[in-house]
């Protein structure tokens, strides 16, 4: 998915649609979405996936999603694409906000499943019930919003100090390629 993104960011130039081209196909992205997840079309492209993986000594473990992931892939790029030609002005009014919040992706990513798995193993819960569903959304985002305080919001403390660190000792030890000595003839 990663790649994807970078591509998505290099060759965005190359798909030119028209404004309501593009707003359809982000309104089908999310249509598409919440079929795939209401259908289960998930658990279905997963077990597919297992039944044709061709290594079946080799145990796939949580890679057992990627059909998954191409799938979601392709609705992710066409929702990107889209929305970034979709000329959505009225959202530059809560740029800040949007990129405040984007500033947690990354500790949401690395957060979700670490409270899922807590969630699943020490909670007594039932998976259809909205009340369980909206407590675990509660528990995913306050975990993530107290650790991106402590990472995201607090790089330039960890920066700063590894930086110390390494300037004190690893520095100390290394060539100084400023040197003129050091730089190669031309």
């Amino acid at each position: 998915m990663w790649y994807s993104g970078v591509a998505l960011y290099k060759y965005q130039a190359r798909v030119s649609l028209n404004v309501i081209s593009a707003r359809l196909g982000w309104l089908l992205s999310i249509l598409l979405l919440t079929l795939y997840k209401y259908y289960d079309f998930d658990l279905s492209f997963r077990a597919y996936g297992i039944e044709m993986w061709p290594f079946s000594f080799l145990n796939l473990g949580s890679a057992d999603r990627y059909l998954n992931d191409y799938v979601l892939t392709f609705i992710v790029v066409m929702n990107f694409l889209c929305a970034m030609q979709s000329k959505f002005y009225f959202l530059l009014n809560y740029k800040k906000v949007i990129r405040s919040i984007s500033t947690y992706t990354f500790t949401l990513y690395l957060v979700h499943a670490l409270v899922m798995s807590i969630w699943e193993n020490l909670y007594t819960h039932n998976s259809s019930s909205p009340l369980d569903i909206l407590l675990l959304i509660t528990s995913i985002s306050l975990s993530t919003y107290a650790f991106g305080l402590l990472t995201e919001h607090r790089k330039y403390l960890f920066k700063n100090f590894f930086t110390y660190i390494y300037k004190y000792t690893f520095g100390k030890l290394s060539l100084d390629v400023d040197s003129p000595h050091l730089r190669p003839k031309t």
